[in-house]
């Protein structure tokens, strides 16, 4: 994702006027990170569709394993790339307690997972479920093994 470039300021101006039936709000000085990050345009609702397809999709990977002695580590950050299609996503180790795994908000089409990753006694993740709750409210859980998750 990080080869993608954020539009020109006027593909911007274009873009709110056509939305909002106007021109874009001129600017008169020079904008700050945090102010030009609160006007920048919210996320699309066609990336939010295509964010929750690729999710969807059987070949995208929702949790990795690697171990890191003494530790296994597993890593739910994945799927941050496509963040902006996720409401919620939730997992246990084991059958054990579920736990949120919560990411940065998605803004330019971009997120982060908050933590990266989570660790575990060393050999100890046998089986993780994940359960993904779509910007758009509709579930899919995940079953995997640690012979699938693991990298090598």
């Amino acid at each position: 994702m990080g080869h993608l470039t954020f539009p020109s300021r006027s593909v911007w101006e274009a873009n709110y006027a056509s939305l909002n039936g106007g021109a874009a709000p001129a600017s008169t000085s020079r904008s700050t990170a945090p102010a030009a990050a609160a006007s920048a345009p919210a996320v699309s609702s066609s990336r939010v569709a295509q964010d929750q397809a690729t999710l969807k999709n059987a070949s995208t990977p929702w949790a990795t394993l690697s171990k890191s002695w003494p530790h296994d580590m597993l890593n739910l950050s994945s799927v941050a790339p496509y963040a902006c299609g996720i409401k919620q996503m939730q997992f246990s180790v084991n059958g054990g307690e579920t736990q949120t795994q919560s990411f940065s908000p998605c803004t330019g089409g971009k997120a982060k997972a908050n933590p990266p990753y989570w660790t575990f006694s060393g050999d100890s993740i046998e089986t993780v479920s994940v359960t993904m709750t779509f910007a758009n409210g509709s579930k899919k859980t995940r079953n995997f093994t640690r012979a699938q998750i693991l990298q090598p």
